[in-house]
């Protein structure tokens, strides 16, 4: 697919286009990220089992995208939900889905 039909299916998905959309970025957002806000979270505690909540560390606002990735970290209980916002804030951490993560990693 070309960049121009990426961002349309992204804009068409309500998806935000990164700054500098290389294919590559606008795949893995297509692949990955859901329409919708995004989560803004806090660590409660330091994690105490694997998953994808020790991506974060205490004392930071995240902001993660609508995806599975998101919902596999609220899911571990170590997080707490302070809200869903479109924008990331100012002072939050912008935390992606990574590339190699694995939706199929349950617990």
């Amino acid at each position: 697919m070309s960049r121009a039909s990426l961002t349309a299916e992204l804009r068409k998905k309500k998806i935000p286009v990164p700054n500098e959309p290389t294919i590559a970025k606008l795949e893995h957002r297509l692949s990955h990220w859901e329409g919708g806000h995004g989560y803004l979270m806090r660590l409660i505690r330091i994690p105490r089992r694997l998953g994808p909540q020790n991506n974060l560390s205490i004392g930071s606002t995240y902001w993660i995208p609508n995806s599975e990735f998101a919902r596999q970290i609220l899911k571990s209980g170590e997080v707490f939900m302070m809200g869903r916002t479109a924008e990331v804030p100012r002072d939050a951490v912008f935390l992606d889905v990574p590339i190699q993560q694995n939706v199929d990693e349950e617990e």
